[in-house]
């Protein structure tokens, strides 16, 4: 399987229908769910198929009891107290970066979630106030400056591409209008807003290199993470001043900074600039420039 392959692998719309139905009903026959989610004449009955199988694989639901028609409910994984359609993308979103699901992270077939994985490092390390891309050729020409001869990231059509563009919208990492031919915005606000009761655990505020940290492992497509890395190890081996060129030392990419920004400024997080602490987290904006530079983030909880 392969996330972004939506003919094959699933859509977005099928993983909503069958999660309010399990919701609903807790538990049910594959059969009878596949047949609810996929009435004929309105869905086709590959794309149910590809999607139960999908977020089955990935651990977003369970299959158990008769092989030929079992049992399918919610995966224990979700807790309970957080099992809402209001959180469907939230849980989506950590089954897709969950380590298991992306260990054969630059394979192309029979991956799980690495595409995707890749394909959003990627788009996050980029300077977000160049990169709104609206077509797979605009995407194709620059990788082939950012990493000739490797098509690891997205392959060599535009499948990925149109896949990515369905997903990163709704797992937090961008938005796109509703326009045809609009642009991918790459803005991982509501990802990391999602991440931040993880990221601060029991705690209130963390100084600069701590929060950095802590949002690096949790969400692992952001500085500094796992995932991040290897996909900026590679670009690193192509680093030129037409092609990929990484933050100036000691700053976030743009893309971080921007979520930060937008959560500093709806007040999800609050920012301190000690002058005697040691650590800072340097923020950039347009052209490179620092837009803040901050020694500790409070996190106000929502009520």
């Amino acid at each position: 399987m392969s996330l972004l392959n939506i003919t094959n692998d699933g859509k977005r719309g099928v993983l909503v229908a069958i999660y309010r139905l399990l919701l609903a009903e807790k538990s049910t026959d594959r059969d009878r769910l596949l047949s609810l989610c996929a009435p004929a004449g309105l869905c086709e009955p590959k794309h149910a198929r590809g999607t139960l199988n999908t977020w089955v694989e990935l651990g977003l639901f369970e299959s158990s009891g008769d092989v030929q028609n079992p049992k399918i409910s919610i995966s224990q994984l979700v807790p309970k107290e957080e099992r809402r359609e209001d959180l469907l993308s939230v849980w989506a979103s950590r089954r897709a970066l969950a380590r298991e699901n992306n260990e054969r992270f630059w394979e192309t077939e029979d991956s799980r979630c690495a595409d995707f994985t890749r394909a959003t490092a990627w788009l996050l390390a980029q300077d977000v106030y160049e990169a709104e891309h609206s077509s797979w050729p605009s995407v194709q020409a620059i990788m082939k400056i950012q990493m000739p001869g490797n098509d690891g990231i997205f392959g060599q059509n535009d499948t990925r591409w149109n896949g990515l563009r369905a997903w990163v919208p709704y797992l937090g990492f961008g938005s796109v209008g509703n326009t045809k031919g609009s642009p991918l915005i790459i803005d991982p606000t509501e990802a990391l807003r999602h991440a931040l009761p993880i990221v601060f655990g029991n705690r209130t505020t963390l100084g600069a290199d701590e929060f950095l940290a802590a949002v690096a492992a949790t969400v692992p497509v952001l500085d500094q993470g796992t995932y991040r890395k290897l996909v900026v190890n590679k670009l690193r081996e192509h680093e030129s001043p037409d092609g990929w060129t990484p933050p100036p030392s000691g700053q976030l990419s743009t893309s971080l900074s921007r979520a930060l920004l937008r959560l500093i400024s709806d007040g999800t997080l609050q920012v301190k600039k000690d002058s005697d602490f040691p650590s800072r987290a340097r923020l950039t904006g347009r052209k490179r420039v620092v837009v803040g530079e901050y020694s500790h983030f409070s996190f106000r909880r929502p009520k």
